[in-house]
């Protein structure tokens, strides 16, 4: 199996782990999380691979090693004997599983589509019931090997794509400036995690005209600007956006998404909330439009084109650090969206997205009536977290539980590619 620019990225440029955190109502039943992973993978083998390479390119290869749940308080190693050198793995402890993934395998599209069939045959075969659930992969599907990259898209006539937002005069935390020197792999992971009801919050941003994700962009933002009263720069907020089914391939466990921009300057934090709000989402459906996706992910094919004439690791590596965009962002915010109710969701008690990500990231999905919301950061992040948390209880939004999460809870991968 080759891989594409946006698997090559990750695996050059970044060596550290992403991890779901599944907790259920009772303790895993390790009998029929096994049968449950097993029938999993028959459908999902891509889970199975390692990564190689060759004359500069690197591919992946199925093991023949069975893929077992491994018993384990927390999130796996990833690409070292206990997971086979595997980028994917399970593991369990008590009441939670943990699915550990790296970018340069899966993205959390992908993730999600071995979740939804991992737990609809694990709570089948525990609770000795057939559930029928439409969108859930019980059999391969034809585009799960899809390349999302694979051709240019055409545009509409006329059509002039919005300027990419990255900048240095966005607003960076302090705290970022002291972690310049030390690798992603060995920063630390400070977590936080907090839920409020789906009511509450939808109740507030239908008032206000907004969506979910633009509210939280505004909450962030008063949040930063309370803690740093001073600051003039935009607060730039940057969010995946899944194009996989623009792109014909929806069910690929590939990366299939583009990272789009959008700000808030901080004379627009006074305005009426309403009027932010919707200037803000009219702002944001302009970004993702399909031809604004769509022109984001010709660049990408584009230069993965080009990178086909490198014959050196060393060389395309070169050339992709010359050729990717980067600069500032504040934070990334990534919205999972509403997870599917299902006969067995009230057996599921709440799930938790980690990542060893380079700046603060907010991932927050609307988990079976209630928003779960976690921040990842490199640095102690409590004061932006509280921050964020007095927002939302400042705009009517309770917030029921609110906590600390112990621990890096991920960790980096050590691998070395095979020929």
């Amino acid at each position: 199996m080759s891989v594409g620019y946006a698997e090559q990225i990750f695996y050059l440029f970044t060596n550290v782990g992403n991890s779901q955190e599944v907790i259920l109502r009772d303790n895993v039943d390790k009998t029929a999380l096994d049968s449950a992973v097993a029938k999993a993978v028959q459908v999902h083998p891509w889970v199975k691979s390692v990564p190689c390479q060759k004359d500069g390119d690197i591919y992946f290869k199925e093991t023949a090693d069975e893929f077992k749940a491994i018993p384990f308080a927390g999130p796996m190693p990833l690409g070292d004997e206990k997971s086979s050198c595997r980028f994917f793995g399970v593991t369990y402890h008590q009441n939670k599983i943990w699915l550990n993934y790296h970018h340069s395998l899966c993205d959390g599209t992908g993730r999600m589509i071995f979740y939804n069939t991992l737990m609809h045959h694990y709570f089948g075969i525990k609770n000795k019931k057939e559930y029928d659930e439409p969108n859930v992969l019980l059999s391969s599907p034809e585009d799960l090997y899809g390349e999302p990259f694979a051709k240019i898209s055409e545009l509409t006539p006329g059509y002039q794509r919005p300027a990419l937002d990255f900048g240095q005069d966005a607003f960076v935390f302090p705290e970022m400036e002291a972690l310049g020197a030390i690798p992603l792999e060995n920063r630390d992971n400070c977590r936080y995690h907090f839920t409020v009801k789906e009511s509450d919050f939808m109740a507030y941003v239908k008032d206000k005209g907004m969506t979910p994700s633009v509210a939280v962009q505004i909450f962030m933002a008063k949040a930063i600007q309370e803690l740093n009263p001073g600051n003039q720069k935009r607060i730039l907020c940057g969010f995946p956006v899944n194009l996989k089914k623009m792109m014909g391939c929806p069910n690929s466990f590939k990366n299939g998404w583009v990272l789009q921009t959008q700000e808030l300057k901080v004379d627009q934090l006074s305005k009426d909330e309403s009027e932010l709000g919707k200037e803000h989402r009219a702002a944001f459906k302009e970004r993702v439009s399909e031809d604004a996706l769509k022109a984001m992910a010709n660049d990408i094919v584009e230069i993965n084109q080009k990178a086909q004439k490198f014959k050196t690791m060393d060389e395309r590596r070169k050339h992709y650090f010359e050729s990717a965009t980067f600069g500032a962002l504040t934070y990334t915010l990534t919205y999972i969206g509403t997870l599917q109710k299902t006969e067995y969701s009230d057996e599921l008690v709440d799930s938790i997205w980690s990542s060893l990500s380079p700046a603060p990231m907010i991932s927050m999905v609307d988990f079976y009536g209630m928003f779960s919301i976690t921040i990842n950061s490199p640095f102690v992040f409590a004061d932006y977290a509280a921050a964020l948390v007095k927002q939302f209880e400042a705009h009517g939004i309770p917030v029921q539980s609110n906590e600390i999460l112990a621990g890096k809870g991920l960790v980096p991968m050590n691998v070395k590619l095979g020929e």
